[in-house]
């Protein structure tokens, strides 16, 4: 993991415990899409994505969109806010089905669109 890519991570993950995700239950709302527009937008959705999931769900799904916004092809984010916004208008599911064809594509070795095959 890269050091931009690990301090997103953190970015992002203490922002969710700040807004007090709980995992108590229940399921995040299927149509929400995610608010790629500034830090505070990208914090709230992600909050609400994953609110009421338990812990395991969330850590695997903060997991797929770290995977999205650093497989989308981005060279280099200067803030956080911007290393997120690949994820904009994307719902929990659409963000979740990429990360699982940038795995396989990664794993099998194939480059992602317009970059060059990992090593």
């Amino acid at each position: 993991m890269n050091c931009k890519r690990a301090v997103s991570c953190v970015i992002l993950v203490a922002g969710l415990a700040g807004c007090g995700v709980s995992g108590l239950g229940g399921t995040p709302d299927p149509n929400l899409k995610f608010d790629g527009a500034t830090l505070e937008t990208q914090r709230e959705s992600s909050r609400k994505m994953v609110d009421g999931l338990p812990e395991a769900e969330q850590k695997a799904f903060i997991s797929d969109m770290t995977t999205v916004a650093s497989g989308s092809g981005q060279v280099a984010a200067p803030t956080a806010a911007e290393y997120f916004r690949p994820l904009h208008g994307l719902t929990k599911a659409e963000i979740e089905a990429k990360a699982r064809e940038i795995r396989a594509r990664e794993s099998a070795g194939t480059p992602a669109p317009g970059g060059a095959a990992p090593k």
